[in-house]
């Protein structure tokens, strides 16, 4: 059996975000960190890391972006090659109405000229926003090898999510000295 060493399993997201966000974040989460990628936790509930600190247990649904930092959340909405399959926004919308499992904060963090800029929300404030507003956010696609996804494009500074965010811009690498 060939057995993949933990850096040849990671995704590339994933490796983006150990790189550059989770140095940053890490104090405001102690405890250890576990990757849930490729597990059920990560394909049908959104969560992609779980920490673990004594008894206490948090969830982490988290995305980086390398390029220019924008004020929004971006959740993956749907996909042109199946538009009725359910992505990350209507599964957890039906995990919101349902009292189903949704990770506790939502990180979303890009990377850009060597500075990473993080936002983090509790999930249970951003989804409440989400469903009451669901039509007036905007979309915007991004290309995949075969089709595009679309996201839902939720605005920091709209709907008083602003109140609920903690932002953090710094340099990951400033950071290990």
């Amino acid at each position: 059996m060939n057995v993949m060493n933990r850096k040849d399993r990671m995704t590339y997201g994933e490796q983006n975000f150990e790189k550059w966000i989770l140095p940053l974040v890490q104090n405001h989460f102690p405890g250890v960190w576990h990757s849930c990628n490729g597990e059920p936790l990560d394909y049908e509930h959104g969560i992609d890391y779980v920490i673990t600190n004594g008894a206490d247990i948090t969830t982490i649904a988290a995305r980086v972006w390398k390029g220019m930092p924008r004020q929004h959340f971006a959740l993956r909405w749907k996909r042109t090659s199946d538009p009725f399959r359910k992505l990350e926004l209507d599964s957890r919308l039906d995990a919101f109405h349902s009292g189903g499992l949704l990770s506790d904060w939502t990180i979303e963090g890009f990377y850009f000229q060597e500075k990473s800029y993080i936002a983090m929300i509790p999930t249970v404030q951003l989804l409440t926003v989400v469903d009451k507003y669901f039509e007036c956010f905007p979309r915007f696609m991004v290309q995949n090898k075969n089709d595009h996804t679309i996201f839902k494009k939720i605005c920091f500074l709209d709907y008083g999510l602003d109140e609920h965010i903690i932002k953090i811009i710094e340099s990951p690498m400033q950071r290990k000295s």
